[in-house]
């Protein structure tokens, strides 16, 4: 049971930087995404919660086995959700830095400089995505032996890739909390680049 919690709970995390990566391009600058905004939340989000229902179901199959075969097998089930979640983590990271590249390329070009907070804001979500996703290497790699394995049993790993990992990636998304860091409404770098001047209208809090 503490093991199926502790590899269930990270999937929450990770679905709340989708949303905000989602919220910051769509003020940075939808143009220079390759997926518009609003696919961060339907395409990320859903896929994150595909894994945490698979690894909900592995974790019920492996804490009512009365056998180790049983067990095991919840193990791989769990496993399969965990795999499914870095496949989800590596096109988070992919569309991340094309993202990045071109947004650098944009305002280089457009001679404008980005509003500070929402890039901290997004360099701050990658660095906890970072750690999520080197606790569920780790955590790959403990399940794919089974519940008998040496590196289940280690104490020291699990202490430094799955505790220390998370502890610091909550720490971040507390230091970077979207509260304190996303700017509020929804004018972006494309309507800067325009020479669109910021008034009344088309201020933050107008929606334009």
């Amino acid at each position: 049971m503490q093991i199926c919690t502790l590899i269930i709970a990270p999937a929450f995390l990770a679905a709340a930087c989708y949303i905000i990566l989602g919220w910051l391009i769509n003020y940075l600058g939808p143009q220079y995404s390759p997926l518009r905004p609003r696919t961060y939340l339907i395409l990320f989000v859903t896929g994150d919660v595909i894994s945490l229902v698979i690894q909900a179901a592995g974790g019920g199959m492996a804490s009512a086995a009365d056998t180790l075969d049983g067990a095991n097998k919840g193990a791989d089930v769990m496993l399969a959700g965990i795999v499914f979640q870095l496949i989800i983590m590596l096109a988070f990271f992919t569309v991340y830095f094309l993202f990045l590249s071109k947004l650098r390329k944009g305002l280089s070009r457009a001679g404008i400089k980005s509003d500070r907070k929402p890039m901290i804001l997004l360099y701050g979500i990658f660095a906890v995505m970072f750690f999520i996703f080197i606790r569920s290497v780790y955590r790959v790699a403990e399940l794919s032996h089974g519940w008998n394995s040496s590196i289940i049993h280690n104490q020291g790993l699990f202490n430094a890739l799955d505790g220390a990992m998370m502890i610091v990636a909550v720490y971040l998304l507390n230091i970077f909390h979207p509260g304190q860091w996303l700017p509020k409404g929804n004018y972006n770098v494309k309507a800067r680049a325009a020479g669109i001047p910021l008034t009344e209208k088309n201020s933050p809090n107008s929606g334009v």
